[in-house]
């Protein structure tokens, strides 16, 4: 039976939200499908400028939820769900055990400090970035170690083109944290006295895991 116009403004008192049936596990197309209609229409109470919200009567999202229609919709539409997110998972799973079999290999620079400089004061000259310090060999000796492990990670190995080549892919955010550490690792043992400046960002990486940050 088709649902009654909206009331603009009516109350929502018990009613329910889109969110509300979307976290009862109702779906975009389901609402279309079944619910195209909502019973009430009132403004947002928080944000003004927002969409109006819409809003659905208890009784007709139940009955609605007890049809033989819906049961069949909202089963084949768990079982989409279920498995795009095993798809997803091995998709994941595939491209991390890809990262963990690229091999690290680093160029040698017999001028390694130099070179990072003048790469730093190059990258912040080309971005006329005026309130930069620029970098020199009497700067902090923990600030060059950090920009000389940065230098080699974007210089000395295929660090960047790797990068490129997860773009976009499932699960790439976990892979970068994996291709980053296991780079930092090769720089670290490539040259030894940058050991103490990779473990340091390969901690930082450990925390942005713990944070969720990509």
């Amino acid at each position: 039976m088709k649902a009654d116009k909206p009331e603009i403004g009516k109350s929502n008192t018990r009613m329910y939200t889109q969110s509300d049936l979307l976290k009862r596990g109702w779906t975009a197309k389901l609402i279309q499908l079944f619910a195209p209609e909502p019973d009430a229409i009132r403004k947002n109470p928080i944000f003004a400028k927002a969409a109006p919200m819409k809003l659905y009567a208890p009784d007709r999202i139940h009955e609605t939820e007890g049809s033989d229609a819906f049961i069949e919709a909202f089963e084949k539409a768990r079982r989409r769900k279920l498995g795009a997110k095993k798809g997803a998972a091995t998709k994941r799973s595939t491209l991390l055990s890809l990262v963990s079999r690229i091999e690290i290999n680093i160029d040698d620079d017999g001028n390694i400090r130099k070179n990072a400089i003048e790469s730093y004061n190059d990258f912040h000259i080309m971005r006329d970035h005026d309130d930069y310090e620029p970098a020199s060999t009497t700067s902090d000796p923990r600030f060059l170690q950090r920009i000389m492990v940065n230098y080699a990670r974007h210089n000395l190995t295929r660090y960047d083109d790797h990068i490129d080549e997860l773009y976009r892919k499932v699960g790439k955010a976990e892979a970068y944290r994996l291709l980053k550490k296991k780079t930092l690792i090769a720089i670290g043992k490539r040259y030894p006295s940058l050991m103490e400046e990779c473990r340091r960002q390969i901690e930082e990486i450990g925390k942005e895991r713990k944070e969720g940050s990509p």
